[in-house]
């Protein structure tokens, strides 16, 4: 008899997205970024079949859907962003610090709950000091 593949862990009656994926880029310079640039992620995702937060995942996905969740520095920081798209642009807050930084991607299943697949792009902002001259 054949038998065919799942993607779901079934653990106490809870439905999860199995050992999801993701990876991301940007073809900015990491190295100088401004607070208030918009920066032009692509994203690829496995193991889930993304679904926007507010649309309902069909029938045959209810266990895999998810969508990404960007935040800046902290995962428990409010997300930048909440959305299924692959390529996303991103603004960085204008407020933000000059130094070192992270934009994190996060998997989140459909219902909101996060998955541990994390993913992040290091950068760097500069903020430029006006000369007077």
């Amino acid at each position: 008899m054949p038998s065919a593949g799942c993607t779901a862990n079934i653990h106490d009656n809870t439905v999860e997205i199995k050992d999801p994926k993701v990876s991301f880029e940007t073809n900015v310079d990491v190295t100088n970024v401004s607070p208030g640039e918009i920066m032009p992620i692509r994203v690829v995702a496995q193991n889930v079949y993304l679904v926007d937060p507010n649309d309902n995942p069909p029938p045959l996905h209810l266990e895999d859907a998810g969508h990404f969740q960007i935040y800046l520095d902290d995962l428990s920081s409010e997300p930048l962003v909440v959305t299924a798209q692959t390529t996303i642009d991103v603004k960085i807050p204008e407020d933000v610090k000059e130094g070192e930084h992270k934009l994190l991607c996060r998997v989140h299943k459909h219902d909101g709950a996060p998955t541990s697949a994390v993913f992040e792009i290091e950068f760097t902002v500069k903020i430029e000091v006006p000369t007077g001259g």
